[in-house]
């Protein structure tokens, strides 16, 4: 579980460094030639905030999320009018199940659960709410998200949507990738500093400057691109730890020792169905990278 949890963030970090360093050089220069100074500058600026730990998430995850309502909200407004059913009707059984780590990848947030638990202090009878809501708002953003850039752009669609938008949206997109790696990154940090016990200074490096020099040899040996990174952490290590959290909750339920905030009804035939659901994106993915 440690293992997938570690690469699954740095897989995520990795893939919003990308992402960030692609649109800002896009929004201020119109093209990717100053992404890789983009992306160092970025990842030293983040590196500052992951330093400083839950009081930047706390302060800025308030300010990203608000700004990413607004963005979104205007993105809705002023481009479903745009949308043309022809681009959404359009299928490529070929890239049937291309989407499948990069969707599962975008409803990852286990690794941000101990955060919330954090957080939450002595509430803790609210997790099952922030989880259940928290996953459904998301779930529908994406869905609209989905619909209103598909429908206008069609299968001309690059692999960071928000750039097909505009730079308003471009901004949405920086804005979005930038909590989400905030978040992450704190998780592992804490994950490194609280579970293996490495120093401070250690599970900091390690969180916030080690992804900028895998960054760096990503970009210039052009291996993976962006919906490749969010690919296999999705598929690969998302995957792995989906399966391993089914059978976490069956044996908890086996082994209580305490009375749960709240219960989640689960059974084998649930589990096994899920689990060869996760291990064939799994086998999937794996086989697309040797390829």
């Amino acid at each position: 579980m440690s293992f997938a949890i570690i690469f699954s963030i740095y897989s995520a970090i990795l893939a919003y460094l990308v992402g960030i360093s692609e649109s800002f050089s896009f929004l201020f220069f119109g093209n990717f030639n100053y992404s890789i100074l983009i992306g160092i500058l970025f990842g030293v600026f983040m590196s500052y905030l992951l330093w400083r730990g839950l009081r930047a998430l706390k302060t800025f995850e308030k300010f990203g999320v608000s700004a990413i309502f607004i963005i979104f909200i205007l993105m809705v407004v002023f481009f479903t009018k745009k949308i043309s059913l022809d681009n959404l009707i359009a299928i490529n059984t070929n890239f049937l199940f291309l989407p499948f780590g990069v969707v599962l990848f975008a409803l990852l947030s286990f690794s941000v659960i101990p955060e919330i638990n954090i957080l939450l202090k002595e509430d803790k009878s609210l997790m099952k709410k922030i989880l259940v809501f928290g996953t459904l708002i998301t779930i529908l953003f994406y869905i609209l998200f989905t619909l209103v850039v598909i429908g206008f752009k069609g299968v001309e669609t690059p692999e960071i949507a928000t750039i097909a938008l505009g730079p308003i949206f471009i901004i949405l997109g920086i804005f979005t990738m930038f909590t989400s790696y905030l978040a992450l990154g704190n998780a592992l940090q804490d994950h490194l500093f609280y579970d293996l016990k490495y120093k401070k200074i250690k599970s900091w490096f390690l969180s916030s400057l080690i992804p900028i020099f895998i960054f760096l040899a990503i970009i210039i040996f052009k291996y993976f691109t962006f919906i490749k990174i969010l690919s296999i952490g999705g598929a690969v290590f998302g995957g792995l730890i989906a399966v391993l959290i089914l059978f976490m909750v069956k044996k908890a339920k086996e082994k209580k020792e305490r009375k749960p905030e709240y219960k989640i009804p689960i059974n084998w035939f649930i589990i096994i169905l899920l689990s060869l659901i996760f291990v064939a994106g799994i086998v999937r993915e794996i086989i697309a990278v040797i390829r």
